[in-house]
């Protein structure tokens, strides 16, 4: 019975975002984050306005021991006004130093009931959590720069995003290719050897990676050596977010990725980690790709270890990298 009222209620909570996210799409947000609402054991933090403790100074919400995701909805008399998701990464932020971030997405709020301060209350709450978990970064990525400047995050770190319209060759022709759809692929060990071979990555199994390699809308060139991924759900469309292996074979699935889609943005750390990831900027440089400096996204320190200058990109201390599938 316990079981059954379980899953009903994450049903419940499910659609809830399903229906305010996802209306007009195809993709279902189960399948588009596979570690969050894919697992219906994925934690679930019920925020009631009417209880006594309601954000008082007190941890109204704390992470579970050995869970890495949760979702945390506010809501009353069974009515759910606002939610949001997260998950829990480590990230190596200099060599051999590594940071605990708190990555949130799927931040929404009921129609009916928006303009009420439900959001600020529900990152009240996860504040709480996170300190009280000795986190030491929530990170998240949104347009709405005003809001979330008022919660105290600031625009920090740099990326880079390669972009070229003029048909050119900047691989070997001998490397082959193969391309498949996220859905048919078959999973390969090698994919995640080659992303552990990365720095400044984070930390994710290859058990996470096999989901994350099936997200919805997303095509994975690959050769024996290398893979490119483009697409993911509703998000990254027309952007390579993730690229690991050998750089001529990196190369050889960015091509074949680009002529498929020529107007392909590739995204690449803003400070090289390794050999391999310099020789594949080196390449996109050199055949006169146009590069452009972003923000990596939005941070909010949580720890007094850190400090907001040490992510300014003019400064850049920690030249960290949120590879795309993670980021939620």
């Amino acid at each position: 019975m316990f079981a059954a009222e379980k899953r009903q209620d994450f049903d419940r909570i499910h659609l809830f975002f399903d229906h305010l996210l996802r209306a007009q799409s195809g993709c279902r947000l189960k399948d588009e984050f596979p570690l969050i609402f894919g697992n219906e054991n994925t934690p679930i933090i019920s925020i009631n306005p009417k209880t006594e403790n309601y954000l008082s100074g007190k941890l109204l919400a704390s992470f579970e021991p050995g869970s890495d995701s949760q979702i945390l909805i506010l809501e009353e008399n069974d009515q759910i006004k606002a939610g949001l998701c997260v998950l829990i990464r480590e990230i190596e932020i200099l060599p051999d130093q590594y940071a605990k971030f708190c990555f949130v997405g799927s931040v929404v709020t009921h129609p009916g009931f928006r303009q009420q301060g439900h959001q600020k209350d529900l990152f009240h709450v996860l504040s709480n959590a996170c300190f009280q978990a000795d986190l030491d970064f929530i990170v998240l990525w949104s347009n709405q720069l005003d809001f979330y400047h008022k919660l105290g995050f600031f625009l920090g770190g740099v990326q880079v995003s390669w972009s070229n319209q003029i048909p050119i060759k900047i691989a070997k022709d001998e490397i082959q290719v193969q391309v498949s759809d996220a859905a048919n692929l078959e999973w390969r060990s090698d994919f995640f050897k080659f992303f552990e071979q990365k720095r400044m990555r984070s930390r994710r199994t290859e058990e996470e990676m096999s989901k994350l390699f099936r997200i919805p809308r997303m095509k994975v060139f690959y050769t024996d050596e290398a893979y490119a991924l483009v697409g993911k759900g509703e998000d990254f469309q027309d952007i390579c977010h993730e690229w690991a292996g050998n750089p001529e074979h990196v190369l050889a699935c960015l091509q074949a990725a680009w002529r498929e889609q020529p107007d392909l943005k590739i995204l690449s750390p803003g400070v090289l980690h390794s050999p391999n990831e310099l020789a594949v900027v080196e390449a996109l440089e050199k055949n006169a790709f146009e590069s452009r400096l972003e923000y990596l996204g939005l941070l909010r320190i949580l720890s007094p270890k850190f400090k907001k200058e040490d992510f300014d990109p003019h400064q850049l201390k920690y030249p960290f990298f949120i590879w795309g599938l993670d980021s939620i």
